[in-house]
């Protein structure tokens, strides 16, 4: 598939003639053409990152129907610690930081998480990681 790809797109050949190069149906080359365009496609689509502020009004409204639920319960669920779940949810500053070349970044409150990190939190909630909004 790459090397169909860089024939047409980068070298400027046409369909057929990538087609003679790698000895290909030209319709089998059309396919690998489309295929390579609609992984490039699936890829801007697929999130690294999510918003914790879903998570954060979920735990509000899990609060409300369950009064135990607190974020100890839920570091106790995930087998984390209190502080690094109210990090996740962006409750708690995360601490100051120094690189090795000296500088110091100040604290600041986590507004995006991993989406592995985002489905663990919604599962310890009793969600569905499918049912939270923008996860």
């Amino acid at each position: 598939m790459h090397r169909a790809v860089r024939l047409v797109t980068q070298d400027g050949l046409s369909i057929a003639e990538a087609a003679f190069r790698l000895q290909l149906s030209t319709s089998r080359v059309e396919r690998l053409l489309e295929q390579h365009t609609d992984r490039e496609l699936v890829t801007r689509y697929v999130l690294d990152e999510v918003s914790n502020d879903p998570l954060r009004r979920l735990l509000d409204a899990a609060r409300r129907v369950d009064h135990d639920l607190t974020t100890a319960e839920l570091a106790r669920r995930l087998g984390s610690s209190q502080a690094q779940v109210e990090r996740w949810l962006g409750i708690r500053e995360t601490a100051a930081k120094t690189d090795s070349a000296g500088r110091t970044y100040a604290p600041k409150l986590v507004e995006q998480i991993s989406v592995d990190v985002a489905g663990r939190l919604a599962r310890a909630m009793g969600v569905a990681p499918c049912e939270v909004e923008g996860c």
